[in-house]
């Protein structure tokens, strides 16, 4: 191929390269030579003429120089045109041409990058003023860069110590200097291999070991490390004999129980047991039972054999007397021990003891004429009377011992008493004394026993009459509840409005009151004088408003103006409450936004608008130098166009930093939101009512004023207060004057007939109820067997026999609510009656998954119950009336209990629980920032299950569910990302270090977003976010990890939890503490998203941590997979007996691991040999005194 172009132009230059351009400057005939070279060294030429005449202009003359003209790449030149002449004129233009693109650049003097090796032609064109031109050409030769070997360096500890060895590997301070390293190749010296920046082998045998480490770059270059592992021989060393029998002394025949599971050894296992009891009899195995049957003193003696024949013993002494019988105490407990016919009575007799043996017996007396049997039981009387419950205890050597109660049965029939009364005042102002009279209460069928006054402040009384002062502001109900003398029940209510002169307190700054009728100046009742006048043809509506006039504005311009002053804005706001009545006409507008009332503008204030559908209540002081407060924005959809209703915020801004909960927002005297807040400093820009008066901010941050933003519809009493109102004044100034006070009304209803026999037809007839100022609008039934119903009158029918409490609720027109009750006895038909299931579940104290299961309420109304059966839905099943299960996991449960009677008749009832799952001891959850309702967290069989209802997305604040714990020092946490409950983008969970809970703290997160994603992200406090990501696709499970070392974070991935792959490196200083956890978020509040996790971890100074329960830590397996062995650690804070085996999935037990006691505050190592063992899955179960857990553990040949 030809290499060089060479160029002789005939007038004494010349040029090279495959094209070229020159300049004729004096006129005449010219022999122009080309002579072309190829690459063994041959050459031809060719040549022409070029005749060049006289008169006109001269070409200019190209010259320039490259700097440097060679170098390897990338090979940054620089080219300067300068020395390029024109001998007639000016040079107006340089053109250049760099050889390696096509296009090129202008100018006297460029720089040009040249990034692959090559050789160049690089030409200069300039053009005089002429419009003539002349070119000149260089060569630029780029040559490639030289790769440069990486550096494999690394730790391993221990380098020595007896067998089996195990040895951590450490090659992070591997380096490339130009580059990446790609591969890390470790080769043990005992013939296995491994990859990885880190790992762990285990040495089985004695010897040295060459162990070496080869690292390879992105270039394929490689260097090696390697250095020498001593393995030594151990030594056996005797096991410990230790046992507990009990108990140690006793009557005979005494039994004793002997357990030697604390029993250890420290190099290796103990292989037999074996006991001599004293008495010339032995035993074998870890527990044993012996029975001594004569009296005497005994050595109980333990030897205990491991498995390099080593042995030890121990020894106690029993005491075994003779002695007689003691008789048992009978007691129990009965309930209820009275009460209308049919009355079902449950009997426990769980408190009666036998001092030296056992009850063996219960017997029953119901003084009926019907005994029974059982330690619970439960027994139905049919008919009035007074009759005596006894017991009878037996014990195992045929003692007894009796007590008894007596059990008072009334009549059946009753008619529900009627409540009613009356209040000596319905409203005034605090403090307020009203007195109560329920003496028009009154009972059909028999006397009112009690009444109870409930006064809707939490305080209560009681009495046929009562007085009562409510010294606080709000609306009352006030609720009288009578009871007749065989338990019939009703109740009343009324409403209590207590009021307080607002509009006289010396912190009122503005007050608007809007009745005006023309004019454009507005009356300021506050007494402060503020200046505030109508604008723009906002106009007064005389009688429109909630309380007398109001303001119409056209959603264009109108405007009330309120001007600057120092009560109001030009001082700085600490404490606010702002209140407004008013009535929109199109909540839905969603082209602007509708203000109600707004101060300040782009930097600081507050303001009340209207916008598509919603009513936003918002404030920001988002100055960096003062709270840096970016701006809080409350929400909510409850209001109606063309609807009155009362708007009202609170700002505690008595902190200069931002807290949280300091903006309250009120919508119609109820909180509808709360966020973070703080001081308000001094702004100006006036105040504008129904449009804003300038610019001001809202919550998608468009900023704009005048009728950009105007309301459409009706404005009434504007208040402002330099104080804080509390939640009944704001329910006061949402309550308009001239509001009338609503009677409840009156609930009485008949019940026909009032005993009745299985299957029974009842008619109820609530005619007799009454509202005495308005109409009752809803009759609602409770028929007392689950079912219900509706209307004045109305029938149902009962298919069992029982005792059933009748309900009525009436409901007047204004809303106001009345109750009245009476009792339905139906008795049952020939034959027998099935009988009725019923029980409750209560959760014991201190164990919220044992539950207890009380099936006392159940009864059969023409005999006896003989049997209670549960199934407990998780497999087990006990007998008993009164019972309790332990439930091994949290979840939910679909419990049965079957019930049978002394006649076989049998019902079944179902019920489903809720079990409690929780979370390891060590872990707090928290909700960081604005996050949505029903966000929860849940740890259960090792795996973690996260709900989130998100926020709006808000690049100043985290809204995330973090499940955490602080630690000091530099930390690493890991966890396994499972399943995302919905390919939703807007979803991440992952791990998180952070400096704290509040939402605006310094930290950094590696998490996986929506599925199919990795990122990091991080930020400093108060700062914006920054995000690194991996755009590869991938795929779950997916470990994720973020560390904090000193003043950086790290964020990695790993597909398989060995190999991790580095997202980013960044300086992140967080000071002090750091809280490190759990991290889950969505930007999306419509909806819940989920997802599940597992093997979660914590590095903390090298120390590998799963935070799980107190009583012990315990690691996750390492590596893992493995190929021959893998190792964990265990931590325990008290001695415990501990069993550590292995299953594989078919849930065959392989291997034995551990197999007695443990001791505390220590942390033992757990290997797993696999040799022999097929690849795939395996389960390593821990089994101690309290807890029972697994890790999981994949076996790769």
């Amino acid at each position: 191929s030809i290499s060089q172009y060479s160029w002789a132009f005939g007038d004494g230059a010349s040029a090279s390269g495959v094209t070229a351009s020159h300049t004729y400057s004096t006129p005449g005939t010219y022999t122009l030579v080309l002579t072309v070279t190829d690459d063994d060294g041959a050459t031809n030429s060719t040549s022409t003429s070029i005749t060049v005449t006289g008169a006109g202009n001269s070409a200019p003359v190209a010259t320039f120089s490259a700097t440097p003209m060679t170098g390897t790449a990338p090979l940054a030149v620089t080219f300067n045109g300068g020395g390029s002449t024109d001998s007639d004129g000016t040079i107006q233009s340089y053109s250049w041409s760099f050889g390696d693109t096509p296009t090129g650049a202008t100018g006297e003097t460029v720089q040009h990058t040249y990034v692959s090796p090559g050789v160049y032609s690089a030409t200069l064109t300039v053009t005089d003023d002429d419009g003539a031109f002349g070119s000149n050409a260089v060569e630029i030769v780029v040559t490639a860069p030289q790769n440069v070997p990486p550096i494999a360096s690394f730790t391993a500890a221990p380098s020595s110590g007896t067998a089996p060895l195990l040895v951590s590997l450490d090659a992070s301070q591997s380096s490339d200097s130009d580059g990446t390293l790609v591969s890390y190749s470790w080769s043990f010296g005992d013939g296995a291999t491994g990859s990885g920046q880190s790992g762990a082998h285990t040495y089985t045998s004695p010897g040295d070991y060459t162990l070496q480490l080869t690292v390879t770059d992105d270039d394929g270059a490689s260097n090696s490390q390697s250095v020498t592992v001593t393995v030594n021989e151990g030594v056996n060393e005797a096991p410990a004999a230790n046992f507990s029998a009990t108990p140690l002394s006793g009557n005979a025949p005494l039994l004793v129980s002997a357990d030697a599971s604390a029993s250890t050894d420290a190099d290796g296992t103990i292989v037999s047991y074996a006991w001599s009891y004293g008495d010339g009899t032995t035993g074998t195995g870890q527990a044993v039972d012996h029975t001594y049957t004569s009296p005497g003193t005994y050595s109980l003696r333990l030897t205990v054999t491991d498995d390099d024949g080593a042995v030890n013993a121990s020894t106690v002494t029993i005491t075994v007397v003779g002695g007689g019988n003691q008789s048992p105490s009978a007691s129990f407990v009965a309930t209820p021990l009275s009460g209308n016919a049919p009355l079902t009575v449950t009997g426990d007799a769980s408190a009666s003891t036998d001092p030296d043996g056992s009850i063996v017996s219960h017997s029953w007396d119901f003084g009926d004429g019907v005994t029974g049997s059982g330690e619970t039981i439960s027994h139905t009387y049919l008919t009035a009377g007074t009759f005596t419950l006894m017991l009878t205890v037996t014990d195992n050597d045929g003692q007894v011992s009796t007590t008894s109660q007596t059990v008072r049965v009334n009549s059946a029939s009753n008619l529900a008493p009627l409540a009613s009364f009356s209040a000596s005042v319905t409203s005034g102002t605090a403090p307020l004394l009203v007195l109560f009279d329920a003496s028009a209460s009154a009972d059909p069928d028999g006397t009112i026993t009690s009444y109870s006054w409930s006064y809707g402040n939490g305080v209560n009384g009681t009495g046929v009459t009562a007085a009562h002062t409510f010294v606080e502001p709000g609306n009352f109900v006030v609720r009288l509840t009578v009871t007749d003398d065989v338990g019939g029940v009703a109740t009343s209510e009324r409403l209590i409005q207590v009021t307080s002169d607002i509009g006289a307190q010396p912190d009122l700054v503005l007050r608007l009151s809007l009745d005006e009728v023309s004019g454009t100046s507005l009356n300021d009742e506050s007494g402060k004088g503020q200046q505030a006048s109508l604008m723009n043809g906002a106009t007064f509506d005389a009688a429109g408003g909630i309380e007398g006039g109001a303001v119409r504005f056209d959603g264009i311009d109108d405007l009330i103006s309120v001007a600057d002053n120092a009560e109001l804005n030009l001082s700085s706001v600490t404490e606010r409450t702002i209140s407004a009545w008013f009535r929109v006409e199109d909540r839905f507008v969603a082209s602007r936004k509708q203000v109600i009332y707004e101060q300040g503008g782009v930097t600081r204030g507050l303001s009340i608008y209207v916008h598509n559908g919603s009513l936003y209540v918002m404030g920001w002081n988002d100055q960096a130098n003062e709270s840096d407060w970016g701006g809080t924005f409350i929400e909510t959809g409850s209001i109606e166009s063309n609807k009155w209703h009362h708007v009202a915020l609170t700002l505690d801004g008595s902190s200069t930093t931002l807290q949280p909960g300091r903006l309250k927002a009120y919508l119609d005297g109820a909180v509808f939101g709360s966020g973070p807040g703080s001081q308000i400093w001094a702004h100006q820009d006036d105040i504008g009512i129904g449009a804003a008066n300038s610019e001001t901010r809202f919550h998608d941050e468009v900023i704009s004023g005048g009728s950009a933003n105007g309301f459409r519809g009706s404005i009434d009493e504007i208040r402002v207060y330099d104080a804080i109102l509390t939640e009944g004044e704001i329910q006061l100034l949402a309550s308009f004057s001239g509001q009338s006070i609503n009677q409840a009304p009156t609930s009485v209803f008949v019940l026909n007939p009032t005993t009745a026999q299985a299957p029974a037809n009842i008619s109820f007839d609530a005619s007799g109820s009454a509202d005495s100022d308005g109409s009752i609008v809803t009759y609602e039934w409770d028929f007392g067997d689950t079912s219900t119903g509706n209307g004045r009158t109305t029938s149902h029918r009962y298919d069992t026999a029982g005792t059933y409490d009748i309900q009525l609720a009436v409901t007047d027109d204004a809303g106001s609510r009345s109750t009245s009750n009476a009792t339905l006895v139906v008795t049952a038909a020939s034959g027998n009656t099935k009988p009725i299931a019923a029980f409750s579940t209560t959760p014991i104290a201190g164990s919220p998954r044992s539950i207890r299961f009380d099936a006392s309420a159940s009864s059969d109304a023409d005999g006896v119950l003989d049997q209670f059966i549960w199934d407990f839905g998780d497999g087990a099943a006990q007998v008993g009336q009164v019972v309790t299960h332990d439930y091994e996991n949290g979840g939910v449960y679909v419990v049965q209990l079957t019930v049978v009677d002394n006649l076989g008749g049998t019902t079944v009832k179902q019920e489903t629980i809720e079990v409690e799952t929780s979370l390891p001891e060590a872990l707090q959850p928290s909700n960081i920032g604005p996050l949505g309702a029903n966000s929860t967290v849940n740890f259960e069989n090792e795996q973690w299950r996260v709900a989130v209802r998100g926020a709006q997305w808000d690049p100043r604040l985290d809204a995330a569910l973090f499940v955490h714990r602080p630690v000091n020092n530099d930390v690493e946490v890991v966890v396994r990302v499972d399943s995302v409950g919905v390919e939703d983008s807007l979803m991440f969970v992952g791990v998180s270090v952070r400096g704290g809970l509040s939402p605006t703290a310094a930290n950094a997160t590696v998490s996986v977003l929506g599925g199919d994603e990795v990122v990091f992200t991080y930020r400093a406090a108060n700062g914006g976010w920054e995000v690194e990501s991996n755009s590869a696709e991938i795929t779950l499970p997916l470990w994720v990890r973020v560390s904090r070392k000193r003043t950086r974070v790290i964020g990695a991935y790993s597909t398989d939890g060995v190999i991790w792959t580095e997202l980013a490196d960044q300086p992140l200083p967080i000071e002090g503490g750091v809280q490190s956890g759990l991290f889950a978020r969505s930007n999306d509040p419509n909806r819940i998203a989920f997802a599940t996790m597992s093997d979660f971890s914590v590095v903390i100074d090298d120390d590998v941590l799963i935070d799980v329960p107190n009583d012990y830590v315990l690691s996750n397996s390492f590596p893992n997979p493995f190929g021959q062995t893998t190792q964990l650690t265990l931590s325990l804070s008290q001695q415990e007996d501990v069993l550590i085996d292995v299953y594989d999935i078919a849930g065959r037990q392989v291997a034995v691991l551990q197999d007695g006691p443990l001791a505390p505050n220590t942390l033992h190592r757990v290997f797993f040999d696999g040799s022999g063992l097929a690849s795939g899955l395996y389960l390593i179960r821990f089994r101690g005194e309290s807890f029972l857990t697994t890790r999981k553990a994949t076996l790769i040949r």
